[in-house]
């Protein structure tokens, strides 16, 4: 099938390469330039990738292509992030791992153990001595448990590691989102667009941005409106050597840069807290001169990082890490930090003029007075509009964008939680098949202790004290083993400390309840027992 849908693809495109030549050949006739005819030509039919995609949807069974693209998504994440990866795979390994092997033991130990009792002449039974009952039916219950209720206390120290675990990944997302990427999200649209790939040229592209960002802050609905070449808050920058003139002459190697507009900043609502944001002076249109840049506005973090013992404003910078590189480029200016390509550290950041060099694509910024919602369609048919052809990317709030960028440590809370309800389940199951094992063998012991006076609420309270005993040999073990492996996740937190106090103690009390639900009804029988019937029985 793949092979005959490969053949299908490469028909689709030469018969679209043949059909833009033909329009480009006509053209040429009538006197136009090859470039400028070919270019006419795209335009003329209109946005090629969308009709591939229509092409490509009707010709394939698209739930296996998007199957195929979500395993290259995921591998493309492991790629880019192999600590996270790694921390998910060997969850996965050791959650699936022991949750079979401790219920295929328990399965076997606890629930296919549990006794039919056969019927004791009553006469024996009285008599035996009490005194001697009571203990060789507390040695016969105690040896045959001995080994389950070890197997239980594992369970229940497995279970509070994973649901310690679970808090920490659920509080790291969390503390991230309450924190967000440093300016308000609320009612900020994005979008891009990559004219050059839609048949602009080079020299074709300033003017289709200026007309779009004058036409978008003319909506009713639209507050403020910036631009950058690359966007924010995702994988991927410019990136490169930047030299810096202060006191001293500093190298850096790998810098992150970005090309925005005047109103980028007020657009996103974050601060200039020192210098001026670029006017139209910074803004000059060198069309012949594309490297000739004037000015830079750097973040907090850049000073912080290089010259925290310099007034920032005027200091130069050239754009390079050479001997040769000339730093030229004044800073005028220094914003608030924001967190954009790593959510958890700040990155030192340098912005330049958009307009002071050529540019083959923007995202928008937009800022709107009601729900982002409202606006989506306003701005496909405001683009449409400008130019049918021109295709709108990444339309999306940045509350969206931002999730997007959580997606590791929504991942990790999510598998974390479900092992550990995993855990916490077999547990349960676990303790309660014991203490009704336990319950069942102790019959005689229970009847007998009743029958010399002892109270039914004392019988349950052998069964809770049980619990209570295994509970915390789980929390015996769990305490350390949380200690030891939460060093190993320390860099996969944020706001909280591995052996966070507040999430320890709720993963205890949780797993405290639980032991006292799965013991409720063992000792409710245990309480129940009939003395007459228990020496019958036996």
């Amino acid at each position: 099938m793949f092979r005959k849908q490969n053949r299908s693809d490469h028909d689709f495109g030469d018969e679209v390469q043949a059909h833009l030549q033909i329009e480009a050949d006509r053209l040429m006739a009538q006197g136009m330039d090859r470039k400028a005819a070919m270019a006419a030509a795209h335009r003329a039919f209109g946005n090629a990738t969308s009709s591939r995609e229509r092409f490509y949807e009707s010709s394939r069974w698209m739930w296996l292509d998007h199957l195929t693209r979500d395993i290259q998504y995921a591998l493309r994440q492991i790629r880019s992030s192999p600590v996270s990866a790694a921390t998910i795979i060997l969850s996965l390994a050791l959650g699936i791992g022991a949750n079979t092997a401790i219920f295929s033991l328990a399965d076997q130990a606890l629930l296919r153990a549990l006794p039919l009792f056969g019927g004791l002449p009553a006469l024996y039974a009285a008599s035996v001595p009490a005194v001697s009952a009571l203990k060789e039916q507390s040695s016969a219950v105690t040896a045959g448990l001995s080994a389950r209720k070890v197997l239980v206390a594992a369970q229940f120290a497995l279970a509070l590691i994973l649901l310690i675990g679970a808090g920490l990944f659920a509080r790291t997302l969390g503390s991230l989102q309450a924190r967000g990427p440093g300016f308000p999200t609320t009612n900020l649209l994005m979008f891009s667009v990559k004219p050059v790939q839609d048949g602009y040229r080079e020299t074709q592209v300033k003017p289709l941005l200026w007309r779009l960002l004058a036409e978008l802050r003319a909506l009713p609905d639209v507050e403020r409106v910036g631009a950058a070449r690359d966007a924010i808050v995702r994988d991927g920058s410019w990136n490169g050597g930047l030299t810096i003139e202060a006191n001293e002459r500093i190298v850096a190697d790998d810098i992150t840069r970005n090309a925005v507009t005047p109103e980028f900043f007020d657009a996103l609502g974050v601060p200039v807290i020192g210098g001026r944001h670029f006017n139209e002076t910074d803004a000059q249109d060198d069309a012949e001169t594309e490297w000739a840049l004037r000015s830079a506005i750097v973040n907090e973090e850049f000073v912080r990082r290089f010259i925290p013992d310099v007034d920032p404003i005027g200091v130069r910078l050239g754009l390079g890490n050479l001997p040769t590189t000339v730093a030229d480029i004044e800073i005028v200016g220094v914003i608030s930090t924001y967190y954009n390509l790593n959510q958890r550290e700040a990155e030192a950041e340098v912005f330049v003029p958009l307009w002071e060099r050529t540019t083959d694509r923007a995202t928008f910024y937009v800022r709107t007075r009601s729900s982002p919602e409202t606006v989506v369609q306003s701005i496909r048919t405001l683009v449409n509009r400008i130019d049918p052809t021109l295709t709108v990317l990444a339309l999306r709030t940045l509350d969206d964008q931002f999730n997007r960028m959580l997606i590791n440590e929504r991942l990790l809370a999510t598998l974390a939680g479900a092992f550990a309800f995993v855990a916490t389940l077999l547990a349960t199951i676990g303790l309660y098949g014991v203490l009704s094992f336990s319950a069942a063998r102790r019959t005689k012991e229970i009847g007998i202790r009743v029958a010399l006076g002892a109270s039914r609420w004392s019988a349950g309270g052998m069964i809770l004290r049980e619990a209570t005993v295994l509970a915390a040999a789980g929390l015996a073990i769990a305490l350390p083993a949380s200690f030891a492996l939460g060093r190993l996740v320390q860099s996969q937190l944020f706001g909280v400390d591995a052996m966070d106090a507040p999430t320890v103690i709720a993963a205890a009390a949780l797993l405290a309840l639980v032991s006292l639900g799965a013991s409720i009804v063992p000792a409710r029988k245990a309480a129940s027992v009939n003395p007459l019937d228990a020496l019958r029985s036996e």
